[in-house]
């Protein structure tokens, strides 16, 4: 990932969202500039999640071998799960660099979250206001 996780992050699991297969979710992502979903295998079949005003992503490296390597893997990130990250380094950074922006109000970023979701080969990670579990 591109952030360094400061001294408050930390990654708390979401239980309310479908368990991958974890030997091979096939993750997919299909984004646009106001869109993003995220699809998994499960055991029943495929999830898909729709992410609330999503600002950005990242979909690679670090896989489940090299997790440990993660900024947030002493911050309470594991395996094959989703997470919200509540003091968010990555969302402070991104915030304190589109305060350059002449027309920046930080009420705009009101409610906006950091996610991720720790998949075999890969991590996904977003920031969003939040999600809907589509199917």
């Amino acid at each position: 990932m591109f952030y360094a996780a400061g001294g408050q992050d930390r990654a708390i699991e979401l239980t309310d969202l479908p368990q991958m297969d974890t030997g091979d979710p096939n993750p997919r992502i299909v984004a646009s500039g106001e869109h993003l979903v995220v699809s998994y295998a499960t055991s029943a079949g495929r999830t898909e999640l729709s992410f609330t005003r999503p600002f950005a992503h990242y979909m690679g490296p670090p896989n489940d071998e090299s997790l440990h390597t993660h900024p947030l893997y002493a911050r309470g990130l594991r395996f094959y799960a989703a997470f919200e990250v509540v003091n968010s380094s990555w969302l402070a950074e991104a915030q304190a660099r589109n305060r350059r922006h002449p027309q920046h109000r930080d009420d705009a970023w009101t409610g906006r979250r950091h996610f991720v979701i720790t998949f075999h080969d890969e991590t996904f990670e977003c920031l969003a206001t939040g999600y809907v579990v589509l199917s």
